[in-house]
């Protein structure tokens, strides 16, 4: 089992919590822009906040099974949190 989205999940929960963005309304660019600063290792391509939503799933079998954000309209996502 390829387990490349548990350290991206957990580099993208640690940028955003280091922000303090826990509840916050954000862009994907937002989203790209803090975790990029924090990660520059981590290819703007690979970060996907619709893989990494509860209340939403695509085609990635990934999608889902990392809940970092609950998406509230298009391009639009509310970061959880720890």
């Amino acid at each position: 089992m390829n387990n490349v989205n548990v350290p991206r999940a957990e580099k993208i929960m640690a940028a955003l919590t280091t922000e303090r963005k826990q509840g916050v309304e954000l862009s994907t660019a937002e989203i790209k822009r803090i975790v990029r600063e924090a990660y520059p290792e981590i290819p703007e391509s690979s970060i996907l906040p619709a893989d990494f939503c509860r209340n939403h799933k695509n085609a990635d079998p990934f999608s889902g099974k990392y809940p970092l954000f609950d998406k509230v309209g298009p391009d639009k996502y509310v970061f959880l949190g720890k």
